[in-house]
C-alpha cells in the first residue's frame, strides 16, 4: 500500500514538473478582457487584408479599437509572441496544393478562388500578418525588440519575415532609424529596396524627427549598384513634406536625369510633397515636354497637386 502511495506521489510530482517545465518552454499568452493576445493580432491581420474591400475594412472597425486598446494594455509583454509569429514563411504546403488539385475536377461549380483565399487565410498567416500593425500600435514600447528585429531582417530569416521585420523597425520608430540607414547603404544587403520603405513609412508616422535621413536618401538617388536603388530613394524622399532645399534640389535635378523611371519617380515624389515644392514649379513645368509621357503626365499632375495646396494654404481662413 505505502509503495502505491509513494508511485502515486511521484507520478503527481513527475507530472508537476512537466507541467512547470512546458509552462516555461511555451509561457501562456498574455490576455485582455479574457481573451488571449493572439485573437487580437489576428484582427490586425483580418484588417490588413480587408484594405482593399472599404465595406469590409469599415465593418471591422470596433475590433481593431478594441485590439488597440489590448495592445496598449499588454504592452511589452506582447513581444515574445510577436517576434515568434512574425517568423512565418509563406511558402503553400504542399497538403494545399493536393487539395486545391483535388477540388478542381470534383467540384467545378465552386469558386475555387474562394476557397484558396479562405485556406491561404488561416489563423496562423493572419497573426503573421497582424504583427506589423501591432508594432505598429506599440511604436516606442517595442525598442527592445530592435536588436532581434535587426537579427531577422539581416539573417537567413524566410524573406517574408524579413520583410515585415524591416517594416516593424520602420514602425518602432526613430530609434530604429541607425539600423536601417546602415541598410540603404550597404548593396549587398538583401532588404535594402524594403529599408526605403520602412524609413518613408517612419516619416509618414513620426514627422520631422526622421529628416536626418534626408541626405542618406539623397546620397542614394546617385547609387549606381543597382538601378532600383535611385528609383526607391526618390520615392521615399515624396514623404518628406517638410521640403528642405537639399530634397528639392536633388529631385528636381533627377528631372533631368537619362533614366526615364527616375524623372517619373522625381515628378511622383514632388507632387506628393505638394505645397511645400513650390519652388520646383519651374521645372516641373519643364518636364511637361519631356519626350516620354508617364514623365509628363507625373510633372502635369505635380503641378495640380502643389498648386492647389499652396492655394488652398494661402486662403484666408
Amino acid at each position: 500500500m505505502n509503495k502505491r502511495r509513494t508511485l502515486i506521489i511521484l507520478a503527481i510530482c513527475l507530472a508537476a514538473v512537466v507541467a512547470a517545465v512546458v509552462s516555461f518552454i511555451h509561457p501562456r499568452e498574455p490576455r485582455y478582457r479574457d481573451r488571449p493576445l493572439s485573437d487580437y493580432v489576428t484582427v490586425f491581420g483580418r484588417v490588413s487584408a480587408a484594405d482593399s474591400w472599404e465595406h469590409e475594412h469599415l465593418s471591422l472597425e470596433p475590433e481593431r479599437q478594441e485590439a488597440i486598446a489590448a495592445l496598449h494594455s499588454i504592452g511589452t509583454n506582447a513581444l515574445p509572441f510577436l517576434l515568434k509569429w512574425i517568423q512565418w514563411d509563406p511558402q503553400t504546403p504542399l497538403w494545399r496544393t493536393n487539395l486545391a488539385n483535388q477540388l478542381r475536377p470534383s467540384n467545378p461549380s465552386d469558386n475555387l478562388d474562394a476557397v484558396l483565399v479562405r485556406l491561404e487565410h488561416s489563423k496562423r498567416e493572419r497573426l503573421a500578418a497582424g504583427t506589423e500593425i501591432a508594432f505598429q500600435v506599440l511604436g516606442t514600447q517595442a525598442v527592445s525588440a530592435i536588436p532581434r528585429l535587426t537579427r531577422l531582417m539581416d539573417g537567413p530569416a524566410p524573406p517574408y519575415a524579413a520583410d515585415t521585420a524591416t517594416m516593424a523597425l520602420g514602425a518602432i520608430g526613430t530609434n530604429s532609424l541607425p539600423t536601417l540607414l546602415a541598410v540603404i547603404h550597404n548593396p549587398k544587403h538583401p532588404r535594402r529596396l524594403m529599408a526605403f520603405s520602412a524609413i518613408a513609412f517612419m516619416r509618414n508616422r513620426c514627422g520631422p524627427s526622421v529628416d536626418a535621413a534626408v541626405p542618406h536618401l539623397v546620397e542614394c538617388l546617385s547609387d549606381t549598384n543597382d538601378p532600383q536603388v535611385p528609383l526607391w530613394a526618390a520615392g521615399a524622399l515624396g514623404q518628406f513634406d517638410s521640403a528642405s532645399p537639399l530634397t528639392l534640389t536633388a529631385l528636381t535635378n533627377c528631372l533631368t536625369s537619362s533614366n526615364t523611371h527616375l524623372r517619373f519617380r522625381s515628378a511622383d515624389a514632388l507632387g506628393r510633397i505638394g505645397g511645400p515644392a513650390v519652388p520646383a514649379l519651374p521645372a516641373l513645368t519643364n518636364a511637361l515636354s519631356d519626350p516620354d509621357a508617364t514623365v509628363s503626365s507625373a510633372a502635369s499632375n505635380a503641378i495640380f497637386q502643389i498648386t492647389s495646396e499652396a492655394l488652398t494654404n494661402a486662403s484666408p481662413r
